[in-house]
């Protein structure tokens, strides 16, 4: 394994992105299998379909090759939340979501409204009706429409605990967990957007023009390892899915090729400080969506 392990760090250093030295990842104590279990979720079919094709040309076309972050923005860069932790617990569906969506809800209010939603309510509160299974995992599409119906809480009246205990809790949908009402923060009707033959054009419209987005991700066999750069792969071994956040894309002019910017839930030790670059090409993010954050309403009471 070892031997292995150098192999893609020589490499991954010609693919013009770094690897953890062997045994330095923050992943480094566990099996393929463990990692999978603990913090991807499983391959579904339309993972496996080939994306839609990417048109450089069209791409620099529109937007050149400056490209867009909005960790970088001139007035919003605070908006885009700190690089969570989802431990023990395949519950990056959840942080996803929340997480883009306290994005948006910080830029659309022009920074006014800075604030963080909270996983755990997702991972607690919805149920198999909703596709969702807690740590082991949801179908981060349908979990919108849960989002669009029961809104989110904050994560201080809601915190996060599922990667401790690596299982969810019990529901406590009107107050939180220091028994004070909670608000529920609703998503504005009609704002759901579920992208499933999308072009990179499309994703990147409506990323620059309303805020960061989430993305579900194909996960290969060396990207656990992954340290900086932009990130091609070298194991294809497909290992599992992955719902991420997506802030913005780039241009990398020594490989001449374009990449999105995004946030992972795996703490600050891996990747770029949290973060990571990878290619438009080796990108098989075959699902993503986004909405619109709307106003505080009064919590729905959920059906049994």
């Amino acid at each position: 394994m070892k031997v292995i392990l150098i192999a893609c760090l020589l490499l991954a250093s010609t693919m013009a992105w770094k690897s953890f030295a062997p045994g330095e990842g923050p992943f480094s104590h566990l099996s393929e299998d463990e990692f999978a279990a603990r913090y991807l979720m499983p391959l579904e079919n339309d993972a496996l379909q080939t994306p839609p094709t990417f048109n450089a040309n069209e791409f620099k076309s529109i937007f050149g090759t400056h490209g867009f972050s909005w960790r970088t923005h001139d007035t919003m860069s605070h908006c885009v939340g700190k690089i969570r932790n989802q431990g023990k617990c395949g519950s990056c569906w959840a942080h996803a979501i929340a997480e883009f969506l306290s994005d948006r809800y910080c830029i659309q209010s022009q920074g006014a409204l800075n604030t963080t939603f909270a996983p755990q309510f997702m991972v607690d509160c919805a149920g198999l009706d909703y596709e969702a299974e807690g740590c082991d995992g949801a179908e981060t599409q349908t979990m919108l429409s849960w989002v669009e119906k029961y809104g989110l809480v904050n994560e201080t009246c809601y915190p996060y605990f599922s990667g401790d205990t690596q299982d969810k809790g019990t529901c406590h949908d009107t107050t939180c967990t220091d028994g004070s009402p909670s608000i529920n923060h609703g998503v504005e009707d009609g704002s759901v957007k579920l992208f499933f033959n999308y072009t990179n054009v499309d994703l990147a419209h409506e990323l620059m023009n309303n805020g960061p987005l989430y993305f579900s991700m194909v996960v290969f066999g060396d990207f656990k390892e992954y340290h900086g750069g932009v990130y091609h792969p070298i194991d294809y071994t497909m290992k599992g899915t992955h719902a991420i956040k997506c802030v913005g894309w780039g241009y990398d002019e020594p490989s001449a090729s374009f990449y999105w910017e995004c946030a992972n839930s795996w703490t600050e030790e891996w990747g770029e400080d949290g973060f990571f670059r990878i290619g438009f090409n080796d990108f098989i993010g075959y699902k993503a969506g986004s909405a619109r954050m709307g106003t505080s309403k009064v919590p729905h009471l959920f059906s049994s």
